[in-house]
């Protein structure tokens, strides 16, 4: 649903609302994060900030803005293709979602992790099914597997 007057915004899990204004004022979103701090405070967005992926509206006010960021994680189309390498599936599904590479590919090694669902660090590549799976863009490494056992279960 992104067209030519609106662009997709960011925020890390963790971020404070002082980063998420610097995040801001460097996408070109704010020229100057007064009047967005203020309506932020007044709506309890800078003690509440969320994580994810957001599609912001090119000319939003900063109520608007606020009223984005408070609700609206828009979910993403993430492409799981056939890999013969765990490294290999590691790295495409980091470079579309949040997920910590290192922590997906400690999993993925984890004999403890892979039996729950049955497999093994040697054969757990089994578990994902190539598709276009719809995720969050803040899903955890954890998250990520769990969801993908759960499509793996369905077929």
């Amino acid at each position: 649903q992104l067209d030519q007057s609106s662009h997709i915004f960011y925020i890390k899990s963790g971020w404070n609302f002082n980063q998420v204004c610097l995040a801001l004022l460097e996408d070109g979103v704010l020229e100057d994060t007064n009047r967005f701090s203020w309506v932020a405070r007044y709506k309890k967005y800078h003690r509440n900030v969320k994580p994810g992926r957001f599609i912001i509206l090119d000319g939003a006010n900063s109520n608007q803005l606020v009223n984005t960021l408070r609700s609206t994680n828009e979910p993403l189309d993430v492409v799981v293709r056939s890999v013969r390498e765990q490294s290999e599936l590691v790295s495409a599904v980091s470079s579309q979602l949040e997920v910590d590479s290192a922590e997906l590919q400690g999993l993925l090694s984890n004999s403890g992790f892979c039996q729950r669902y049955g497999f093994t660090p040697q054969t757990i590549l089994a578990l994902f099914i190539p598709n276009t799976y719809e995720f969050y863009w803040n899903t955890s490494a954890e998250e990520f597997v769990t969801r993908m056992a759960l499509e793996y279960k369905r077929f």
